[in-house]
């Protein structure tokens, strides 16, 4: 392949981002791809390229600003720092303005050949491509789950389907089958011929070959997952390339199958002015995006302002004793909530927050499975495996048995009751049956599915797969990086967390995305045996860990939507230690009370009704809205928990526990920098997505949902893939739960062990300089001390007074 070719093509799939399939829903920056270049540059490059908007409307922030949640010092600080030299009065009056005449000035898009085609012709070419491209991509996937691993080209399979695919020409477009029938089944080669037909070269073909995957981004970013996942564990790594070339195909087909004069001449003018619309002011519009993208800015800092106030306020004081329980939760905006509440029921019990796979890197296969989830984040690959096996290790096979006779009959049922012929059959005289079970279930007086977190008291979990040094190492690793290797409590227990709702497509991101998109019970129950056994412990003690011999882990799971928290490993725990089991099973359902109170003010709950209100919306099957998952999150603070503790961080804040006292080297801050942070920032960046252009990079109305091959969903019963969150994960009906506010990192460790991890890893340096982060570091009092500039610069924060320490902040 020619040289600039292939740069131009390895550019444009750079730039998309991955995405996961319904099953582990793990939430992604939708932005990855271009961290190498400023916020503004690439909110400027997305709106020229795809009509892609990375902020608010002007009148949203003009409505912020009337309500006091942006100030006039707010919008000064933002002037300031994009080197603008007039009054925040001056720029309001302007920004006012453009609010009212902005409309008509829509920034001008890189359209594709479809869309001159539209343009210049009776037909919507471009619609009909996403459509039939997305139709055969729903099937190929639901085919060939991971092509990647087998090294199936999604070129070619498609190829030999179009040439015999009439479609294309009985709406009108001559020739398609010779056209594809002309193309080299080599996809690169394709890929050239394509480029050659469409004339396409120098500055122009990396604007266009992007903007033609944002055509399809939905697709485009699963298929770019496929990549990620054969760079973890092997296999083919260009298969967005290869999807590239199916839609170039189908831009060349309808150059050549068309044959209009006036397309041509249309398409020869665009490619001249590709260079000149990638310069920043070269297009009508750009001042009104301007001005959003300073009021983002002001956004933000109205955010940073209020996490200080937070933060600044004074620390609980610390009781001499040590505690009596220790509880280790995931990172998740969530947990605060929880935590928070769990601390007021009983001061007693302390807190930790580490990223939900608790050091973990495994893949579960279930019993009668055939195939093993990851059960990680996806940044790494699982490292061993955990199988499930019956309590009675006698009768595993017979209840592996029963499951796969089961699961063979629902099979069949499945597609007895979906057929084409069968199902009249069967809603005739079988229908009636199920009327009892429809009424209760539209009532949720009982679950349409059973609960996924429901305790089976027949399951265990089987760890003869992982080496006895590897056992090791995971409980030392894990140990270290949740900073408790002393001070051990009589009873730790490692707490995992997953959602339970029921008719949602998208219930995998309401889990755990530390675990891969699942519920982090398998996580917390492995950890927990982990660091229970003798063997492990002994190992433990010689490499200076001491655990107590009264020191029990406990591994448990929080229900996120309902707040509840069940034990998962009760039966492997000393009888002798129940009645302390149940105390602290006492605290967590007092605490589970006062979580549902708070989170009800969100719904708009009567306090009366908390309690019962909240279970049924987890069994509510018209729910669209079961819990706020994420929504809100704009903090990540890396500090020890006395630091926070007592501070209503509003359910907005990860939290994770870190003494950087006691990390050698500060290895264990790299590894939370690295990792936990970045994970917290696709999360933070997937809902501002999602909220800014829920079009482009939501997943739209959950009601208009359909399941497009078990991957994805579709809006309707055509278009593209969704990608990112429904609506109603972000707003309300009234008003936005989550509000656009970049993430805010607190840091407490020395400036200089932060600046040395920022040089040694280019990506966490891109994410900061380039302004989709913020970057803060906070002092031995637990205040926010010091801003990062950029440039591993830093600069004094001003001092906040701190507010009355009972001060009740609700998130909004």
């Amino acid at each position: 392949m020619d040289a600039k070719i292939k740069l131009a093509l390895e550019t444009a799939c750079q730039k998309l981002a991955p995405a996961w399939s319904l099953e582990n829903s793990i939430a992604v920056n939708p932005y990855l791809g271009l961290l190498n270049q400023d916020f503004q540059e690439a909110a400027f490059s997305l709106k020229r390229r795809a009509g892609i908007d990375m902020s608010m409307s002007l009148d949203f922030y003009l409505e912020q600003y009337e309500e006091g949640q942006i100030t006039a010092s707010d919008i000064e600080h933002a002037l300031h720092a994009n080197h603008r030299q007039e009054s925040s009065a001056e720029f309001l009056a302007q920004a006012k303005f453009l609010a009212l005449t902005a409309s008509n000035y829509e920034l001008y898009e890189l359209y594709t050949l479809g869309d001159l085609a539209r343009e210049h012709g009776t037909k919507d070419w471009s619609r009909f491509m996403v459509d039939r491209v997305s139709q055969w991509a729903a099937h190929f996937f639901h085919q060939y789950d991971k092509p990647y691993a087998v090294g199936i080209d999604l070129f070619e399979i498609w190829r030999e389907e179009a040439m015999i695919n009439r479609a294309p020409e009985l709406m009108g477009l001559p020739n398609f089958r010779n056209y594809v029938k002309g193309l080299s089944s080599n996809y690169e080669e394709a890929l050239e011929q394509n480029i050659k037909v469409l004339a396409l070269k120098g500055p122009s073909l990396e604007p266009y070959l992007h903007s033609l995957l944002l055509k399809l981004k939905g697709w485009s970013s699963y298929v770019a997952g496929q990549d990620w996942q054969a760079k973890l564990y092997g296999g083919n790594r260009h298969n967005l390339e290869s999807f590239l070339t199916i839609l170039l195909s189908w831009e060349a087909a309808l150059l050549e199958g068309l044959n209009d004069l006036k397309l041509y001449k249309a398409w020869e003018q665009r490619k001249a002015d590709l260079a000149i619309l990638e310069l920043k002011a070269a297009f009508p519009g750009s001042e009104s995006l301007e001005s959003r993208l300073i009021l983002q800015d002001a956004f933000d800092f109205a955010a940073q302002r209020e996490l200080k106030e937070r933060l600044n306020q004074l620390p609980q004081a610390e009781k001499a004793q040590g505690p009596k329980a220790q509880a280790v939760f995931c990172i998740d905006v969530r947990s605060e909530l929880y935590r928070r509440n769990l601390e007021q029921v009983d001061p007693e019990i302390e807190t930790l927050g580490f990223a939900g796979f608790f050091g973990v890197p495994l893949q579960y296969r279930e019993l009668a499975s055939d195939k093993s989830r990851h059960q990680c984040p996806a940044l790494i690959p699982s490292a061993v495996e955990v199988k499930e096996i019956s309590s009675d290790i006698y009768q595993t096979e017979k209840k592996r048995a029963l499951k796969l006779s089961r699961q063979q009959i629902a099979k069949s049922w499945k597609r007895f009751k979906s057929g084409k012929v069968s199902a009249f059959a069967f809603v005739s005289p079988l229908g009636i049956s199920f009327l009892t079970k429809l009424i209760s279930d539209s009532f949720a007086w009982t679950r349409p599915t059973a609960d996924p977190n429901a305790a089976d008291t027949d399951r265990d979990i089987d760890l003869s797969a992982i080496p006895f040094e590897t056992q090791v190492q995971m409980a030392q690793g894990a140990l270290k990086a949740m900073g408790l290797t002393k001070g051990f409590a009589p009873m730790v227990m490692i707490v995992g967390h997953g959602a339970s709702t029921v008719n949602n497509p998208h219930a995998s991101a309401l889990d755990c995305g530390a675990c891969g998109g699942h519920s982090g019970e398998i996580n917390a129950w492995t950890s927990a045996r982990l660091l229970n056994d003798t063997r492990v412990r002994a190992a433990l003690k010689e490499e200076g860990i001491s655990l107590p011999a009264d020191t029990i882990f406990i591994a448990a799971l929080h229900d996120t939507t309902t707040d509840s928290i069940h034990i998962v490993n009760r039966r492997e725990i000393d009888k002798n230690r129940w009645p302390e089991l149940s105390e602290l099973e006492l605290q967590l359902e007092r605490a589970t009370e006062q979580a549902r109170q708070e989170r009800a003010l969100r719904f708009g709950i009567k306090e009366s009704e908390a309690q019962t209100e909240i279970v049924k919306r987890s069994k509510d099957w018209s729910q669209v809205r079961p819990e706020w998952g994420l929504a809100g999150c704009n903090a990540f603070v890396i500090a020890p928990r006395s630091k926070t503790k007592g501070k209503n961080l509003g359910a907005r804040s990860f939290l994770h526990s870190y003494q950087w006292q006691e990390d050698e080297n500060f290895a264990i801050l790299e590894t939370i920098m690295t990792a936990p942070m970045v994970v917290t920032s696709w999360i933070n960046l997937q809902y501002y997505a999602s909220t800014t252009d829920n079009q482009n990079f939501g997943a739209g109305n959950k009601t208009l949902h359909n399941v497009s091959g078990g991957i994805g969903v579709l809006e309707g019963s055509a278009g593209d893939l969704r990608i990112g969150l429904a609506w109603q994960s972000v707003h309300d009906g009234k008003q936005y739960q989550h509000l656009p506010q970049r993430l805010n990192v607190v840091i407490d460790a020395p400036q200089e062990a932060i600046n040395t991890i920022l040089q040694k890893h280019s990506m966490l340096q891109d994410l900061f300089d380039h302004h989709w982060l913020k970057l803060f570091r906070m002092n031995e009092a637990g205040q926010v001390a010091e801003e990062y500039q950029g440039n591993l610069q830093w600069q004094s924060s001003k001092a906040i007074s701190p507010q009355k320490q009972n001060e009740k902040l609700v998130t909004v």
